[in-house]
């Protein structure tokens, strides 16, 4: 039974609106001003895929890596993870889940990762999770999904990060969630709805091939909470709250009502507030790759809207585009013109 191998495979995640609303909304239990927190995710076909078995160590395999392999005993773990590299984020959970659930160690063989990584798509909290899931398997945890999300999220806050819980989501046969962080009473819970969709959305997100450093705009970000000091603190605050609940709802009903162009234009209204807001506090948020791409004539030709991806900077873009052969010209000119990765995103109706 040590011997069991199992395959084990994570989504990335594509926020539509709502990025930061998460952990903004965490403050709640020190200071009541605070607004819950609402975003829209939608679940990619990319993903991380593994094998995974139980080992008395810890062995972990990166195979379209060029085979890099790291090794540890559970005793190497803390050692492993001030590593300032992705380790991290999977000795994290590894950790998390060992001191928890009172577990051994684990043999993880990653074998195929097709999402960008490090890119604003889920990519750290997909190998977060990846760790959780394969140890619930293996180990015959009983964890329920919310038990699962709550593990990788700990794990990755562990490690430091200032994240919140919207990277988690992981519910395959759900692929458009309105999410709600509702810290009342001192007490973090997530519920999630699933959304309905009346007409297909025709998406691309593009990997710009630039770098963002998602620590340094947690950080930054979290220095406006859980009390703004100034009048630029104070729109921090009321744009990741209230202004951000409104535009998520207004999304939802977009989204329902098969208005797609209105979408996209939410989506360019909600960048250029993200920008006006909270640039002042993060020099990462400049994204000139990012600006330049939404500027882009063509694009905007193509495209009802669109913004940035996850935390910002210049990891990923996100775009609307105005039908099925419009989005078909918008990949052909994002990869062969600006030789960009663009990937098509079919949110289909039902």
């Amino acid at each position: 039974m040590d011997l069991e191998e199992l395959d084990i495979f994570v989504p990335g995640r594509l926020c539509l609106i709502g990025e930061h609303s998460d952990w903004a909304s965490n403050y709640k239990k020190v200071n009541k001003e605070i607004n819950d927190g609402f975003a829209i995710t939608i679940l990619l076909n990319d993903g991380i895929s593994a094998k995974v078995r139980k080992s008395n160590k810890i062995i972990v395999n990166f195979l379209n890596q060029k085979n890099i392999e790291k090794k540890c005993t559970l005793q190497e773990i803390n050692k492993t993870i001030k590593e300032n590299n992705f380790w991290k984020y999977i000795f994290g959970a590894i950790k998390y889940m060992v001191k928890t659930y009172k577990v051994s160690g684990i043999d993880i063989y990653i074998k195929d990762v097709t999402l960008p990584m490090k890119k604003g798509l889920g990519s750290s909290a997909a190998i977060s999770l990846l760790v959780v899931k394969s140890y619930n398997k293996l180990y015959d945890l009983g964890l329920s999904e919310e038990k699962e999300i709550e593990a990788a999220y700990h794990g990755e806050v562990g490690i430091g990060s200032k994240c919140g819980k919207l990277d988690q989501i992981s519910k395959i046969n759900e692929q458009v969630k309105l999410l709600h962080f509702d810290n009342n009473n001192g007490k973090e819970k997530l519920t999630t709805e699933k959304i309905d969709i009346k007409d297909d959305i025709f998406m691309v997100y593009v990997d710009l091939k630039g770098s963002k450093d998602t620590v340094k705009i947690l950080d930054d970000l979290n220095k406006c909470y859980p009390y703004y000091k100034n009048e630029s603190e104070k729109k921090v605050h009321e744009f990741l709250g209230k202004k951000n609940e409104e535009m998520v709802f207004k999304a939802r009903k977009y989204i329902q009502d098969g208005e797609i162009k209105k979408l996209g234009k939410l989506l360019t209204d909600y960048q250029n507030l993200f920008d006006e807001y909270l640039i002042p506090h993060s020099t990462e948020l400049i994204a000139p790759l990012l600006h330049k791409l939404l500027n882009d004539k063509v694009v905007k030709k193509l495209t009802y809207g669109g913004k940035g991806c996850g935390s910002g900077g210049d990891g990923s873009a996100q775009f609307i585009a105005k039908d099925e052969n419009c989005q078909k010209d918008l990949i052909k000119y994002l990869t062969e013109q600006l030789e960009l990765d663009a990937r098509n995103l079919i949110v289909k109706s039902f």
